[in-house]
């Protein structure tokens, strides 16, 4: 399933990561808590960031809740 704001599609998953990169969590903890490999996370992030045209993480956050993702 995915979510479609201002022609943005990110996954549940991918949406899931970003809340918690923005909680302050690192990747390999998040791995951890969500029972999936670092790589796996890598790409979530890669790929929301990609979505989200933004150069970096916190760029992908910040994109985020301005457009509404995340609140």
């Amino acid at each position: 399933m995915s979510l479609r704001i201002s022609e943005i599609s990110l996954t549940e998953r991918q949406i899931e990561v970003l809340h918690l990169l923005a909680q302050g969590k690192r990747g390999s903890n998040i791995a951890v808590q969500l029972g999936i490999s670092v790589c796996t996370i890598r790409a979530h992030i890669r790929n929301a960031m990609q979505k989200l045209d933004a150069a970096n993480i916190p760029h992908a956050v910040a994109r985020a809740y301005v457009k509404g993702i995340l609140s």
